[in-house]
Order: C-alpha cells, then sequence, then structure tokens
C-alpha cells in the first residue's frame, strides 16, 4: 500500500485568491497584455483545486502544449504568489513545481536537407517573393 503523504491540508486554488492575485500581479511590472491576460484566461478555463501532486497531472493530461504552456505559466505565477503571501510552504510548492509538465516553445526540430533546400528555392524563383527573398539573403551577408 502507498502512502500518501499529507501536505498539511493546504489547497491550491486561483478561484479562492484571484483578486488578490490579480493585485499582486499588477503590481510586478509584467506584461500586462501580452503575456498576463493570456496566462488569467487559461487560469479561468482550467484551473482547479490543487489538494495533491496527481491533481496537476490529471490537470494537464488532456490539454495540448500550447495549453499546457500557457497554464504552467499561470499555475507557476499562483505558486510564487502562495510562496511570498506565506499561504503556503515551499517544500509543497517545491514539490507541485516538480509536478508540472515539460514544454518546449519556438524549437523547430526539422532540419532541411540539401535537396529539401534546393527543392524550396527553385519553387520560391516562380513567385513574386523571389526579389524579397534575394534582399533578405543580401542583407544578412552584410552582417
Amino acid at each position: 500500500m502507498v502512502s500518501i503523504p499529507s501536505f498539511s491540508g493546504v489547497v491550491i486554488d486561483y478561484f479562492a485568491v484571484k483578486d488578490n492575485f490579480v493585485a499582486w500581479l499588477r503590481g510586478r511590472e509584467l506584461n500586462w497584455e501580452h503575456s498576463v491576460e493570456s496566462m488569467l484566461r487559461y487560469l479561468e478555463k482550467y484551473a482547479k483545486p490543487i489538494r495533491e501532486p496527481m491533481d496537476l497531472v490529471n490537470l494537464f493530461k488532456d490539454l495540448t502544449n500550447s495549453q499546457k504552456r500557457h497554464l504552467k505559466n499561470g499555475l507557476r505565477n499562483i505558486f510564487n504568489f502562495y510562496e511570498v503571501q506565506g499561504l503556503a510552504d515551499k517544500e509543497w510548492l517545491d514539490l507541485l513545481r516538480k509536478n508540472l509538465p515539460r514544454t518546449s516553445v519556438g524549437v523547430d526540430l526539422k532540419v532541411p536537407n540539401d535537396e529539401e533546400i534546393a527543392g524550396s528555392i527553385t519553387k520560391l524563383k516562380s513567385t513574386k517573393y523571389f526579389a524579397l527573398y534575394n534582399l533578405i539573403l543580401d542583407s544578412i551577408s552584410d552582417f
């Protein structure tokens, strides 16, 4: 039988601290329009009370990579808020942080081979964008 540790009954609940959390975010000089509004949208849509690490695992299991990334960012901020406000022990929050999924951002793993590059350039030559392509290449070579 597996023993589940007790975490002193602390529940991480976005909706319970929402007003104070938003006020705390406003005081942090973050890019409100770009990142904070998006983060809050994802918290509104997906956040649920977290009583144990498996709640996090289950929260993320059916989300896309993009959804996971935005929600993970929001939850990290919630965890930071709980920590600096003294609402939960750092040990408990660190355990939850370790259970957040890994996400990747903007990494293109596809490296085209020489034939694919040559084919793309051949296709590009027959379009109206070929002059722009040459201009960009010429501009880069000046560096």
